[in-house]
């Protein structure tokens, strides 16, 4: 006999399912959204957690726990405490970890196919529209949500995490949405001009090419080096590439007192969001953008922020995620199982290469993608599916 609280149960479900397949449409297209849709889900899950509990913190979530406790802790004893208040907004953003590694939901490997289906459609949204940029005349693609960095970062993410949903028939299913969907998304990526997420994309693809679906990746990943040659200023480019100082594009004037810095405080930090705070006047007339508000490396960033302990929490984190991905390509019974954990590491790989010329901790849609990611890969391992 059913219990008379099933059809509540039933509808939470159904709420939270169609607000994560939301979530993937929101993540390329409105901040508002992306915080809405994100609250939502995070009150639907505690509620539920708390009246039924079925999920309990295991030691995969060891790596999540410490990582968030230790950038508390920098935020607590920073000593710039009027700074820290827009990085405590990204850390809380952090929870998004929490929607898929403690869905009391059974049916989440039926969820994160919706997530991922909406990421796509919302990143070819995206490039459309940046690719209107560039044809009107703008250097590089921002799409709907007005950074370019940002926008390489989804576009790639979306990339990678949707070639295997492809590839294994369980994105669209339907083979000529699939790769019009995904070639939409690789001009957009182009369009970009983000090099590092460009790069990041075709190195985290190259696993596939060896070793899962050969024939469609390698057509992809030479797609995308080819879209890439031809829609950015090639001339240029090349030339900045016998050129290390110009192809990190200012950065190295960021990344020049981070030793310095890390010594006055190497334990835990200057605390969250202390860029502006710290970084030396005398170097901001040589800053290629003075504009910049973050470090452009987002092991540099934890490591000022939070000291060691935060960076050797946060490449535990990290490092925890790839395993618990890889665990799941390995007990993977389906294709539609082993496309998931495939892409799932390949998408971290992204970040973990793409975070050395960037800092996804500071744009709150990747830092949401990434801890989604996180928090799915942990779930994997830890559930056997």
């Amino acid at each position: 006999m059913k219990s008379s609280s099933d059809p509540e149960k039933s509808f939470a479900a159904g709420v939270f399912s169609a607000g994560l397949a939301l979530l993937g449409l929101a993540l390329p297209l409105s901040l508002v959204a992306v915080e809405a849709i994100c609250g939502l889900l995070l009150g639907i899950l505690l509620l539920r957690l708390i009246r039924r509990p079925r999920i309990r913190i295991s030691y995969w979530d060891l790596p999540f726990l410490l990582f968030t406790l230790i950038r508390l802790a920098s935020a607590l004893f920073s000593p710039h405490p009027d700074r820290i208040g827009k990085g405590l907004t990204y850390l809380a953003f952090c929870l998004a970890y929490a929607l898929a590694a403690w869905n009391a939901q059974e049916n989440m490997r039926h969820i994160w196919p919706r997530l991922l289906r909406g990421l796509v459609i919302g990143s070819a949204i995206a490039s459309v529209v940046g690719l209107i940029q560039v044809a009107g005349g703008a250097e590089r693609a921002t799409g709907i949500y007005g950074g370019w960095t940002v926008f390489g970062s989804l576009m790639g993410a979306a990339l990678v995490l949707g070639v295997y949903q492809a590839a294994a028939g369980s994105l669209f299913e339907r083979r000529f949405w699939d790769c019009a969907l995904l070639g939409i998304v690789a001009a957009g990526l182009a369009a970009s001009i983000c090099r590092a997420e460009w790069v990041a994309a075709i190195l985290a693809l190259l696993p596939s090419a060896i070793l899962y679906y050969p024939r469609y990746s390698a057509v992809l990943g030479a797609g995308v080096l080819l879209l890439f040659l031809a829609i950015t200023p090639l001339r240029s480019r090349l030339a900045t590439l016998a050129n290390p100082a110009a192809n990190l594009s200012g950065r190295e004037v960021l990344w020049q007192p981070v030793p310095d810095l890390l010594a006055q405080r190497p334990i835990l930090g200057h605390g969250l969001n202390s860029f502006h705070a710290i970084f030396p006047k005398e170097l901001r007339p040589q800053m290629t953008d003075p504009g910049a508000g973050d470090w452009h490396n987002v092991y540099f960033q934890v490591a000022i922020e939070s000291g060691l302990l935060g960076l050797a929490a946060f490449l535990t984190l990290l490092g925890t995620g790839l395993y618990a991905a890889l665990q799941g390509i390995r007990r993977a019974k389906t294709s539609a199982d082993r496309a998931a954990a495939w892409g799932t590491f390949c998408a971290l790989a992204f970040f973990c290469i793409a975070g050395a010329l960037g800092t996804f901790l500071v744009r709150i849609s990747v830092v949401v993608l990434v801890f989604l990611l996180l928090g799915y890969a942990v779930r994997s391992a830890r559930t056997g599916s």
